[in-house]
């Protein structure tokens, strides 16, 4: 958007590496648990915000290895969401798993701006958390979990709007359109054509976890599982044709939600040391 324009590069370039900054820094704030593991929070929220994915040469795998990343570097507009996706993340996780009394205004703000910036994350948190609200209440108490999944979808509406504007905006441009595709535009650039390979590839640090601790899940691992299902889902649902369809805009909501599968899986394993560990993990 601004090739060239060096008066506008630097800052844009300098709010970008703000804007990876303070993820770092939220990341770190929800991994401390006391002054004691703060060294190890700085530490485990640092590989967080690097980990990515192995891209080799075109001429060997065309064009990822995995075809997934919760880091995408190449993403301005991904590194401006990054931070609210944490914050959402974590705002929900308070006021829906801890049940804290925090009002719902911070998470609304969070969840609209981030709506704002890139809809791909609430293309995928937004079924999810109220797949998982729904899930974990209605055979202790169906009534209270309608209100609450109700209460969630209000939370929820002013980003909606905007993402109803955003979607007409789209779908209002010739030069691409978003249709059912079985596989998506996955199939043709994951690796070997397999999606399943590409999963396991990009997932193996928490397909580990979830097996070491099947037994043992917690609110936070179930939340975030099914937040990745319902990413995994839309990306081989739905697709781009035309010039966009090489951007794998469908499988940003995987990248978002893969991200989040990290938060509970470290913490648990490094920090509260509530689940199994493995030298894998290691």
């Amino acid at each position: 958007l601004f090739d060239g324009i060096i008066p506008i590069q630097i800052p844009t370039a300098i709010l970008l590496a703000g804007m990876n900054l303070w993820a770092v820094i939220i990341l770190k704030k929800y991994l401390t648990k006391d002054s004691k593991t703060e060294y190890k929070a700085n530490l485990l929220a640092i590989a967080i915000s690097m980990v990515s994915m192995i891209i080799l040469p075109q001429k060997i795998h065309m064009p990822f290895f995995g075809i997934g990343s919760p880091n995408q570097w190449h993403n301005p507009t991904f590194l401006l969401l990054k931070p609210f996706i944490l914050l959402s993340y974590i705002e929900f996780e308070k006021i829906f798993i801890n049940k804290t009394k925090n009002k719902p205004l911070l998470f609304i703000l969070y969840n609209t701006i981030a709506v704002a910036i890139k809809p791909s994350f609430a293309m995928a948190f937004i079924p999810g958390t109220l797949l998982y609200l729904f899930l974990s209440g209605i055979k202790i108490d169906a009534k209270s979990t309608i209100k609450k999944c109700i209460k969630l979808f209000l939370y929820y509406l002013p980003g909606l709007i905007i993402f109803l504007g955003q979607s007409l905006a789209v779908t209002g441009d010739t030069a691409t359109s978003i249709s059912f595709i079985l596989g998506g535009n996955w199939v043709e650039y994951a690796p070997l054509h397999c999606v399943p390979y590409a999963i396991l590839l990009a997932n193996f640090f928490f397909i580990i976890f979830m097996t070491k601790n099947i037994k043992n899940i917690s609110s936070s691992t179930l939340l975030v599982s099914i937040v990745l299902i319902c990413s995994i889902i839309e990306a081989l649902l739905f697709g781009e044709t035309g010039a966009r369809s090489s951007h794998l805009n469908f499988l940003s909501p995987y990248y978002t939600a893969m991200m989040l599968t990290y938060l509970p899986a470290v913490k648990e394993t490094y920090i509260n040391k509530t689940s199994s560990s493995n030298s894998l993990l290691h």
